[in-house]
């Protein structure tokens, strides 16, 4: 419960940053090369395809979550959900936005 909750948050927090282009940006002078990559790595993922089933791959697989048993299936699954819904807000936002932005567009200045 406590997972779900919290990364259910996470995953609000990350749609946003994601279309913010000051948060999105970062400073780029305030980093050190490993964040540097770190974040690099982050953005070239954010346009992979399947990246649920790659979370999951890499928690289970690569982590060696299988050797957790049925909990690390259930860990690894919860993180490619989380995967999902920062994907799906992230669209959901980016909709929302535009379409804000299209409405506020299409009322004419003198109202």
């Amino acid at each position: 419960e406590v997972f779900i909750e919290k990364h259910n948050r996470y995953s609000n927090w990350e749609a946003c940053v994601s279309l913010d282009p000051v948060l999105n940006s970062g400073s780029q002078e305030l980093q050190n090369q490993r964040v540097k990559f770190r974040r690099y790595i982050k953005n070239i993922s954010k346009h992979m395809p399947f990246r649920p089933f790659l979370r999951f791959a890499y928690v289970y697989l690569w982590q060696k979550g299988f050797l957790d048993g049925r909990e690390g299936y259930y860990f690894a699954r919860l993180h490619a959900v989380y995967e999902l819904l920062s994907i799906a807000k992230t669209y959901e936002f980016r909709k929302n936005k535009l379409n804000a932005d299209t409405r506020d567009s299409s009322v004419p200045s003198d109202i």
